[in-house]
């Protein structure tokens, strides 16, 4: 249901690729949704044309994993209703979240981005910061950083892809703030309708509001159960 509600684009870190126990425990949420975003799918085709020969089949080798881009406003004017906080203070936070390797792991977060029916598991591909307007002694009060990311596949989730005709394997999940029903049955399922069939499973009588740090089993469903 649409409730008219204000919802943030949010990056989620994890420093684990299993995407559990997000890092501060809170996501870099975006001051301003991007104007748009873009999904790039890509295939890889290999094969040789035979000598004195005009005609050419491509045989398929495999299909990349996809990449999704888009821009994040950062201000620092006023313009922006809300918290303002110092540019540079907010592209250390970026910077923290999608790029720096943590000490843990030695390499940078694996991300979950959700915004709306948009939930995208990936890691930065790349992030390129450009500063647009700049204060008297020429501190930056305004940048576009544009990021793309590159899609994780997690291996429970190929396996359920690889045998899509029915969402046979028990998943379980902890719930964060912000999430719903709906947005995990779209992660685990492929289809946000099932969230019914999980509320009954779990025995959810008031699923609209999750509590955060609940645990939430999500069963074997077949298509006629959603």
């Amino acid at each position: 249901m649409n409730t008219g509600e204000l919802i943030r684009l949010r990056i989620w870190a994890f420093q684990s690729e299993k995407f559990i126990n997000p890092v501060r425990g809170e996501p870099f949420e975006v001051q301003v949704n991007p104007e748009s975003f873009s999904i790039t799918y890509n295939i890889n085709y290999g094969g040789t044309q035979e000598k004195g020969t005009s005609s050419f089949n491509p045989k398929w080798e495999k299909n990349p994993p996809r990449k999704l881009s888009f821009d994040i406003i950062l201000d620092n004017t006023g313009a922006i209703p809300g918290k303002n906080e110092r540019v540079a203070v907010l592209i250390n936070r970026l910077d923290s979240t999608l790029f720096k390797p943590h000490s843990k792991g030695h390499r940078p977060n694996y991300l979950e981005i959700e915004w709306g029916a948009l939930i995208f598991d990936c890691v930065l591909d790349n992030m390129t910061v450009a500063y647009k307007l700049f204060a008297p002694d020429g501190e930056p009060l305004r940048a576009t950083v544009n990021v793309s990311f590159i899609e994780v596949i997690r291996k429970e989730l190929h396996i359920r892809a690889l045998n899509a005709n029915s969402p046979d394997v028990t998943h379980a999940f902890t719930v964060k703030d912000g999430d719903s029903l709906p947005l995990l049955a779209e992660k685990v399922y492929g289809d946000g309708a099932y969230y019914i069939a999980v509320a009954q499973a779990n025995k959810l009588i008031q699923f609209r509001n999750l509590k955060a740090g609940n645990s939430l089993v999500f069963p074997p469903i077949k298509k006629q159960d959603a």
